[in-house]
């Protein structure tokens, strides 16, 4: 009498190992994660051809964004762009703020992409100190 194989649990295993990955990219946050802590500037580059960056709606509610060109793009150059978010002083919590994509001659031509960013109480307190040297 011929014996029988089990095919399902080796191919129950592979399905698992190849729908894992799936599974995890819909899990992924929409919002691009920052950390810093209180009182100081965390900074981030964003860059693309033809790519015009702007502040979108909803805009940062307890901290300051700044976009600056750290490279102006052109002749199939990347744009280069630094985005500062400075948060409010004595701000601890979570902000949220999203910036607009435009790329010149592109399609999707707009996009958008938010931003989370973690504000925690800074471990480090720097206290000013003042030292007296002779001189001579």
């Amino acid at each position: 009498m011929a014996q029988k194989r089990c095919y399902f649990l080796p191919c129950l295993v592979l399905s698992f190992i190849l729908i894992l990955p799936d599974l995890k990219a819909q899990i992924k946050s929409p919002y691009k994660q920052l950390l810093t802590s209180s009182e100081t500037i965390i900074s981030d580059t964003i860059s693309g051809i033809g790519l015009d960056l702007n502040e979108s709606n909803p805009q940062a509610k307890h901290g300051e964004v700044d976009i600056s060109i750290i490279s102006p793009g052109g002749s199939n150059l990347p744009y280069i762009y630094k985005v500062d978010y400075r948060p409010d002083e004595g701000f601890i919590g979570v902000d949220t703020f999203v910036l607009e994509y435009r790329y010149a001659n592109t399609f999707p031509y707009l996009a958008y992409q938010g931003f989370r960013v973690s504000v925690k109480p800074s471990i480090v307190k720097a206290n000013t100190d003042y030292t007296l040297v002779e001189a001579g």
